[in-house]
């Protein structure tokens, strides 16, 4: 350092520790990724359609029949880009489920690509470039793409079919952000070329996001994040407003249709009557039109519970091992005391996020990511099942990129230790998510294993006797329907079921065309 010159920036001098040294090609890095995730879910392209799979595939008459729009309906709402990718498995190859696990995988890989991409391109804005030099950058995006691509939470978004919806939303929703930034790094002149295509690639992103699935919405604000960890508190707040603004209302163009024009068609027959525009309009806020809207929570309760599960979420991104494809979530009734923990907890952990914004954006991104990412599916919008594995998968992008940047700052200082330690890590998450996929080869694994971890959740019991009873392992079918009558003596599906079951094992049932009753099956329960 010569006289007169500043000193160096201590940030910079970081990567000469040794994690600079090891060149890695990204193409190198890229298919050392996609390895991996291979290997981890191998097992999936075997596993059977499960749960609603069956629902919204095998019992899509209108598929079958070739009348595409009513399939459409039956698919799933405004979901057109995932739903229209479903018909074209089945013009393919019918109902072979190795075809629709192929679309799956390769979609979670595109997915991963972008968490790739989006580490990568973070570290190139103002904020982080110094600190994160490329060769540093691509350790820590290739830490990011492994995490994301083998960790056991992402199984049921990938290895259940129906689930496309979600990993195709996170797909675009990931490239969206990827692109407006590559959009500002041009704006600003950091890149060499046109800013346009970019931020026209990214509305065009945005809405096959929304097409996708509704979560998607919350784009404007992950577009937001991504500009204050990248480039710094906006100065030109309004402007960017209305910019985020414009991006919404071309987003939610979609989210309009299917609210106003398309409803679900969930039961054998023509779609019912249109209301007028403004009547519809009140139908669907209100939701009264809604089957479900008796046994759905309210808004509040909703939120209470939520509080509850986003904890719940957390500790399986540190904790795997816990997987559940119904998990049991009660709805919270009032602030009781896991309520107030849990809030209590959120409130710290967001607050955290702020606080490390200026030092550590990376780990500020990871942490009000997760929170933007489920602002929708885990607010004040009521959804049937409080909690799903599957509604992790585009928050753990920015968990992934969070966890990449603890590997690559540990790099930094200890590289070998590091080295060995991300190394069992990926071991271990991809050795986990193999055995998750194992589970899900069988209806009758997938739900025993549901019903042990879920043991007072009705569905759990009775999904698990159905899967029995299809094996033709009447006895077990028969005690699982009995749990399911137990916690749920007024289910008439567990009631007709168990009869069912009860005849085919020969039991002498008493005479008479109408249903019994549950008290009367009871008695032959073991």
């Amino acid at each position: 350092m010569g006289p007169g010159q500043p000193p160096p920036d201590r940030r910079q001098l970081v990567p000469d520790r040794g994690v600079s040294r090891a060149r890695l090609p990204p193409g190198l890095a890229v298919a050392a990724v996609c390895i991996a995730a291979a290997i981890a879910y191998a097992p999936s392209f075997g596993v059977p359609f499960q749960f609603d799979d069956e629902a919204r595939l095998s019992n899509n008459r209108a598929m079958q029949a070739g009348a595409w729009a009513g399939a459409l309906r039956w698919l799933g709402n405004s979901r057109v880009v995932p739903s229209a990718t479903l018909l074209l498995n089945y013009r393919l190859g019918e109902f072979d489920p190795r075809g629709y696990h192929a679309v799956n995988f390769a979609v979670h890989l595109l997915a991963t690509l972008g968490v790739f991409a989006l580490a990568r391109v973070l570290c190139r804005t103002p904020r982080l470039a110094a600190a994160w030099p490329p060769p540093r950058a691509l350790w820590l995006a290739t830490a990011a793409a492994l995490l994301f691509a083998c960790h056991p939470l992402q199984t049921q978004a990938v290895t259940y079919v129906i689930q496309r919806y979600a990993s195709m939303a996170a797909l675009f929703y990931v490239w969206a952000v990827v692109c407006y930034l590559r959009g500002r790094l041009r704006q600003r002149r950091l890149e060499a070329g046109g800013a346009t295509p970019y931020f026209a690639a990214a509305t065009v992103l945005a809405i096959g996001a929304v097409l996708s699935k509704e979560n998607a919405v919350s784009l404007p604000a992950a577009l937001l994040l991504g500009e204050w960890v990248g480039f710094g508190r906006p100065r030109r707040w309004r402007a960017l407003a209305l910019g985020a603004g414009a991006v919404m209302a071309i987003a939610a163009m979609p989210l309009i249709w299917k609210a106003l024009v398309w409803q679900p068609t969930l039961t054998p027959g023509p779609p019912p009557p249109q209301l007028p525009f403004l009547e519809r309009l009140v139908e669907v806020l209100a939701r009264r039109d809604t089957a479900l809207a008796a046994t759905r929570p309210s808004p509040l309760a909703y939120l209470f519970t939520q509080a509850t599960v986003l904890p719940r979420y957390l500790r399986l991104v540190v904790r795997p091992w816990d997987l559940n494809i119904d998990h049991d979530v009660p709805i919270a009734s009032g602030l009781s005391g896991p309520v107030i923990a849990g809030a209590a907890g959120l409130a710290a952990f967001a607050t955290l996020g702020l606080v490390l914004m200026r030092r550590w954006p990376l780990a500020a991104f990871a942490i009000l990511w997760f929170f933007v990412t489920l602002s929708v599916e885990s607010s004040v919008l009521p959804i049937d099942d409080a909690m799903m594995e599957h509604r992790m998968y585009l928050p753990m992008a920015g968990l992934a990129i969070g966890g990449g940047w603890v590997l690559g700052e540990a790099a930094a200082r200890a590289p070998r230790a590091a080295s060995a330690a991300g190394a069992a890590l990926a071991a271990a998450l991809i050795a986990l998510t193999f055995a998750r996929n194992v589970v899900w080869l069988s209806p009758v694994t997938l739900w025993l294993d549901a019903a042990g971890k879920s043991p007072g959740k009705a569905r759990a019991q009775l999904n698990a006797g159905a899967a029995y009873h299809r094996a033709e392992r009447l006895d077990e079918a028969v005690a699982h329907y009995c749990r399911a009558l137990a916690l749920a003596p007024g289910d008439p599906l567990a009631r007709a079921n168990l009869e069912l079951a009860l005849v085919m094992q020969g039991k002498d049932l008493p005479p008479g065309e109408e249903p019994l009753e549950t008290n009367e099956l009871v008695a032959f329960c073991p």
